[in-house]
């Protein structure tokens, strides 16, 4: 086998990428916010079709390989993680409870044969659980790193961002934040919504993070609109403002830990996320999202070669 197809299925986004399966090196690839969400809207707007869900699915994998420039090797495997494994996906898979060894232990996968709608094998991943919270995709990435015999958070941000806690290379615990998620909707749909627009301001982020580190977060919210009716805050400032109050809301449940912090990001929101800890005094290291999956998937690909 030549190749490895990477697939990273989230809510909201689509990333499919062509590896050498020796060595990682992403050699073509298509992204898209053609996520599990929209997909699943879709199957249920056809679902009086003869085409089955999981069919459905495979039908949307083939459409993007075949955007691919580059010749695909025909005896290549799938792997997929993310939201493929959760009730919009292609299926429901329990969710692994932890702890977890990351160097020692491989997570839950499921095969869907190759078919005629899909000339490769799928591996889909499932997520991982504690008793008080859930995970799907983001334990790939985890998996993909090196962690040490210290004690270690490794930070996730996204639309629920993750705090993962990390005991001598087990993955132990994590935490969700709806930071992403809490800042879409405010800015959308709420009344703060006429007071704010998208720009950059770093001062005004970094006000968003002082306000942060005391108060009420409820009240907090409201000085979004005041700040524009009172003091006549434009728009973009009101942006960041908020954007650094929510972000720095959950960076401040780490400022009183003595752990190995690292980052797990790619592009602007790890680029606030690495401004955010700076600025609140938490020393943190920064890791590449892409390079954790993609090492992450050739681990479990090691897994499936050694289970076959």
């Amino acid at each position: 086998m030549k190749h490895l197809i990477s697939c990273d299925w989230g809510t909201s986004t689509f990333r499919l990428r062509v590896l050498d399966a020796t060595t990682g090196e992403i050699i073509d690839e298509v992204k898209s916010d053609d996520g599990i969400g929209r997909v699943h809207q879709d199957w249920l707007q056809h679902k009086q079709s003869s085409q089955s869900r999981i069919q459905f699915y495979k039908s949307r994998l083939l459409k993007s390989l075949r955007k691919m420039h580059f010749g695909v090797d025909p005896d290549a495997l799938i792997i997929i993680s993310g939201m493929a494994s959760s009730s919009i996906g292609f299926f429901e898979m329990p969710y692994r409870l932890l702890p977890f060894a990351l160097k020692t232990e491989m997570p839950t996968w499921q095969l869907l044969e190759k078919d005629d709608n899909l000339p490769y094998p799928v591996y889909i991943i499932s997520g991982f659980c504690t008793h008080a919270d859930i995970m799907r995709g983001e334990e790939t990435m985890l998996l993909g790193i090196n962690s040490s015999t210290e004690n270690e958070i490794y930070i996730l941000p996204g639309t629920h961002s993750k705090h993962a806690f990390i005991k001598s290379g087990v993955l132990t615990d994590f935490k969700t934040y709806v930071t992403g998620e809490l800042f879409s909707v405010m800015t959308q749909f709420s009344i703060l919504s006429n007071s704010v627009k998208a720009g950059e301001d770093s001062k005004a982020f970094e006000a968003g993070l002082a306000e942060s580190t005391s108060g009420n977060l409820l009240n907090q919210f409201f000085k979004v609109r005041t700040r524009q009716i009172l003091d006549k805050t434009s728009g973009v400032n009101n942006y960041q403002f908020l954007s650094g109050l929510l972000i720095g809301t959950e960076l401040n449940d780490l400022s009183d830990t003595s752990c190995k912090i690292a980052l797990i990001g790619d592009g602007v929101l790890a680029q606030l996320y690495a401004h955010a800890l700076d600025y609140l005094g938490i020393n943190a290291t920064v890791i590449s999202a892409t390079d954790s999956l993609i090492n992450g998937h050739m681990r479990i690909l090691s897994g499936i070669r050694s289970a076959t």
